[in-house]
């Protein structure tokens, strides 16, 4: 073999060698190292928890959602820098960048701001209640509506305003109102109303309703006019028989009471110390043209106010300043005394017969329970005693409107009290010619109470009283009585309307 076919191979397997060393060298793995990530994610606003949001990082990691208290945590993560990114509908994304140290939590808390977006106004409301145009609503009514706003977590407010066609001010009758109805009363009757709603949402946007109306039922023929003290003092309040409406005629700090109808024309008369002494007004049964009669006052002993009456034919209003009666015209003229009262008397309370011929009246002592009634011509010629000076208070004397009859009071307890306190005060018809009473109290009236005021029906089938009790506390009510007792011999009380007093009917 030649020498260089010698070294050639003692070369290549000096090179296997080498390479068969150099392929079982073992090979280097570096070590990692692990950490954690904690956070907390808050409102930018109001520094409260954010729950539900999503939380993500860059590299990517695990992928959580914050808990109730807006907090997350990423344990187990290798070292090393991570970009967090978090998200809630409705807040705008946000990332922070940390640094992940081995064995160590990296804090990374978050606020994120709410998405900034657009305010849309409230939609104008509709589909009112009443309908637009409705007629013959009654006087207390619920205003209905409907209200939306296109943006949907907004909360909506509404001012309501009200006003009478003959009104040219809108009235604010709600304000920042939350529901979509609102209760409106003490409405007047035939009277048309205008009414809108403005909404408004809790980012101050508003929008404005169309303007709507609606007219009130028409004003009925109230048969029943009464005083009442249920506002504080006595006013003049009308009423339908089944009390259905109750209306207020006057409205003065004054006491206005005693009301009486003119028996021919829509006026009624009443008594007020409005202008400090007790005189004698008269409006229209609407309330309207207040208009004051008398120059003399009402006055006397134990002379309230209550004792005077219209002439038959409703030209002439008769009534008493002290121991003098007077007629005066309804438009306050041609003032005439017409009797002078038994000596040491005063003149009280009057009567004047729908037949126009004659007049009863209340005389009355200085003592209150000295009380005593007679009948006369309307001239005041032929004074005739008719009801004697009886134990117990004597008061309102009232015609039947046959004229043959009247109606009284006598307290039957005969107590005579100086302060005038009555304790069982009951109604008597009694003929004027037979002297014939019947006691109209007699059956099935309360005990402890006082039966006052009688005044007929218009039929004269009943009378209308008030009935309180005889301690002067509580309320005053009026009933009515039938005055012809029925086949069982039963006379019907029935009470029409509460907390009043010194009922007409006409």
């Amino acid at each position: 073999m030649s020498k260089k076919i010698i070294k050639l191979l003692f070369t290549v397997s000096i090179c296997s060698v080498i390479i068969i060393i150099s392929s079982c060298k073992e090979s280097v793995i570096e070590p990692t190292f692990y950490g954690s990530i904690e956070g907390t994610v808050m409102d930018a606003e109001t520094s409260t928890p954010i729950s539900e949001a999503s939380v993500s990082t860059s590299p990517p990691t695990n992928a959580l959602i914050t808990d109730s208290e807006g907090k997350y945590f990423i344990e187990d993560i290798p070292v090393g820098e991570y970009t967090i990114t978090i998200k809630k509908t409705g807040y705008i994304k946000s990332t922070v960048s940390v640094s992940v140290r081995e064995g160590a939590v990296a804090k990374a808390s978050t606020f994120l701001e709410k998405e900034k977006k657009t305010n849309l106004p409230p939609l104008k409301p509709d589909n009112p209640v009443p309908e637009n145009g409705s007629t013959n609503q009654p006087l207390s009514i619920t205003l209905m509506w409907q209200a939306s706003d296109p943006d949907k977590d907004d909360s909506l407010f509404f001012d309501v305003y009200l006003y009478a066609s003959n009104s040219i001010e809108q009235n604010l009758i709600a304000s920042n109102h939350t529901d979509t109805f609102l209760v409106v009363q003490n409405l007047s009757f035939n009277t048309s109303y205008f009414w809108q709603v403005i909404a408004k949402d809790n980012s101050g946007a508003e929008t404005s309703g169309y303007i709507w109306n609606f007219s009130t039922i028409e004003m009925p023929k109230f048969p029943i006019v009464f005083s009442s003290k249920r506002e504080g003092n006595y006013e003049i309040y009308a009423s339908d028989t089944q009390n259905s409406y109750n209306i207020k005629l006057t409205d003065d700090p004054a006491r206005d009471w005693s009301p009486r109808f003119n028996p021919k024309t829509n006026q009624i008369a009443f008594t007020s110390n409005r202008d400090g002494q007790t005189h004698i007004y008269r409006i229209d049964t609407d309330g309207s043209n207040l208009f004051k009669i008398t120059g003399v006052p009402v006055a006397g002993f134990h002379n309230n106010g209550a004792g005077f009456c219209w002439s038959n034919d409703g030209s002439k209003i008769l009534y008493s300043n002290y121991d003098k009666l007077y007629t005066i015209d309804l438009n306050g003229g041609n003032l005439t005394q017409i009797a002078t009262a038994p000596s040491g008397r005063h003149f009280r309370e009057s009567s004047w017969s729908p037949l126009g011929n004659m007049i009863a009246v209340l005389t009355i002592g200085q003592n209150i329970f000295d009380s005593e009634i007679y009948i006369m011509n309307t001239d005041g010629t032929g004074m005739a005693l008719l009801v004697d000076n009886l134990p117990g208070i004597i008061e309102s004397p009232v015609f039947s409107h046959d004229g043959k009859s009247i109606l009284y009071t006598r307290d039957i307890s005969g107590l005579e009290a100086q302060e005038g306190r009555q304790l069982d005060s009951h109604i008597f018809l009694l003929n004027i010619d037979t002297k014939v009473q019947t006691d109209l109290s007699l059956e099935n009236k309360p005990d402890g109470t006082n039966d006052l005021w009688p005044k007929f029906s218009p039929d004269g089938s009943k009378v209308i009283f008030t009935n309180v009790n005889n301690t002067g506390l509580g309320l005053k009510d009026v009933y009515t009585i039938t005055v012809n007792v029925d086949i069982n011999n039963y006379r019907s009380r029935t009470k029409i309307i509460s907390d009043a007093e010194m009922a007409d009917w006409r």
